[in-house]
């Protein structure tokens, strides 16, 4: 059964999203391209904040089954973002360093556009590391789920040390 489809759909909408990131190359209005990029942002943001709670709720109720799928799927969505996200990091980047030196435009414009800039950043990574963050959560909820068979388990560090020792080739 894996993830709940408004979960894959979550993610397969936040990464057509992220994609379409608003340019701010010198053809647009500044102004209305920062108000462009803020909307987008705060899609985005709203994104990830749905995507948070519906993983949450995941997780609260997790089917053992479903886990490895998920885990997968989280993975595979993590990697995929990277990838298609590193054109838009790679304009937002230089977007950032021409406006840092642009003589032509305001001190404030420049803060604002840089401060801009930098939300969004600071919600593609934001994205990325809930659903890392969520993929480790759900790799330990299922190792507390899994019966270890035969295999030793161990709650202290030095008593596996010394296994490791003992066993070791």
């Amino acid at each position: 059964m894996g993830l709940p489809a408004r979960i894959v759909e979550e993610i397969t909408d936040f990464g057509r999203e992220a994609q379409a990131s608003p340019s701010l190359t010198a053809t647009t209005s500044l102004l209305s391209a920062l108000d462009e990029l803020t909307a987008h942002t705060r899609l985005l943001k709203e994104r990830t904040d749905r995507l948070q709670r519906l993983l949450i709720d995941f997780i609260e109720a997790p089917n053992p089954d479903d886990l490895d799928e998920a885990i997968d799927l989280l993975r595979s969505a993590e990697q995929e973002m990277k990838r298609k996200l590193a054109p838009a990091v790679t304009d937002l980047k230089s977007s950032r360093k021409r406006l840092f030196s642009a003589r032509e435009t305001a001190p404030g414009e420049r803060a604002r556009a840089i401060a801009t800039i930098d939300r969004q950043f600071a919600v593609l990574n934001g994205w990325l590391e809930m659903v890392r963050d969520f993929r480790w959560k759900m790799m330990t909820l299922r190792a507390d789920l899994e019966s270890p068979g035969d295999a030793p388990v161990f709650d202290d560090s030095e008593k596996l040390a010394e296994y490791l020792k003992a066993h070791s080739g």
